[in-house]
């Protein structure tokens, strides 16, 4: 199902810096918009939920909450954005056709994780996601089938990715659009050649930069987008640009 003819778009966290992250009513108006599914993140609450979310911990009323300490009925009681927390057996149920990628905080999330993807029959469009080696590995060590994504997060990342797609067949590699700021545009063009080359999809993300201005700069370099703004990177999809 991910061999979608095309560059696959992503909403990042659902809709970001538009509507409230990992919340049900971001995931909505990204797919409404036309994005082809969703990331987000995954956290394990103290009864066992598997809620999306993405910091393990949370302020409320001058107090500090850590989502493992909270049954799912007091997370949505005590978090700001709390009634729009979706559980992932919820958002299989209302996006079944949608791409998931989700990105795994918790590795007591793991066993759970895939016994529901299982559930769901849904490993052909699932992409487990992680910038942990140790949490790939784990993933990989309960499941044959998954698709593995590592997300670079430190400069030093780059320099695993190789030992990752031959000891854990990794599926795909997260690229953040920063990574210009950091190793200049012509490097920056030649590591997205070098990992495209072992095999590996890539999957551009984005934390400060302009992803309207970079991406049509790397056009043919990466097989899939995790969109900060779904409607507009569509629209450049649209007409080509990217």
């Amino acid at each position: 199902m991910i061999n979608i003819p095309r560059t696959i778009v992503l909403g990042h966290s659902g809709f970001k810096n538009v509507y409230p992250e990992n919340t049900i009513i971001a995931f909505e108006k990204a797919i409404k918009a036309g994005a082809d599914g969703i990331e987000f993140d995954v956290w394990l609450t103290k009864d066992g939920k598997l809620v999306t979310l993405h910091d393990g911990k949370f302020n409320m009323g001058n107090k500090v909450y850590y989502i493992k300490e909270l049954s799912l009925n007091a997370l949505r009681k005590l978090h700001p954005h709390g009634k729009f927390i979706p559980t992932v057996d919820e958002l299989f149920e209302r996006f079944p056709n949608s791409i998931f990628n989700i990105d795994v905080k918790d590795k007591e999330a793991v066993k759970p994780l895939l016994k529901l993807v299982e559930e769901f029959d849904s490993f052909d469009r699932v992409i487990f996601s992680s910038p942990s080696p140790e949490m790939l590995k784990l993933i990989r060590e309960h499941s044959k089938e998954a698709k593995l994504g590592f997300s670079i997060v430190t400069e030093t990342g780059i320099a695993k990715v190789a030992l990752l797609k031959r000891n854990l067949n990794l599926y795909s590699l997260h690229v953040p659009l920063d990574g210009i700021s950091y190793v200049g545009f012509p490097m920056f063009v030649a590591l997205l050649k070098w990992a495209r080359g072992l095999g590996i999809k890539v999957f551009m993300w984005n934390y400060e930069m302009d992803e309207l201005f970079w991406l049509p700069r790397l056009k043919g370099l990466y097989d899939g987008i995790i969109a900060d703004n779904a409607v507009k990177v569509l629209n450049l999809l649209e007409l080509g640009v990217i």
